[in-house]
């Protein structure tokens, strides 16, 4: 698997934006959503029930 470079994610997320019409904000939302139920999948009942994911320089917080 290639992990892409900050610049080659920025392009990935302007064409989807462009393309299908899917706003950046949902992206990063199901993005977020996606990443915190991996880890209560996968890390659970070691952890808290709640997860929150930061990223991003302007710093997207989504809880699950």
């Amino acid at each position: 698997m290639k992990a892409l470079t900050a610049t080659e994610m920025r392009d990935v997320d302007r064409l989807t934006t462009e393309r299908y019409g899917i706003p950046s904000l949902q992206m990063m939302e199901a993005a977020g959503k996606n990443v915190a139920d991996a880890i209560l999948r996968d890390f659970s009942p070691a952890l808290p029930q709640r997860v929150t994911v930061l990223c991003g320089k302007e710093t997207m917080a989504v809880t699950a």
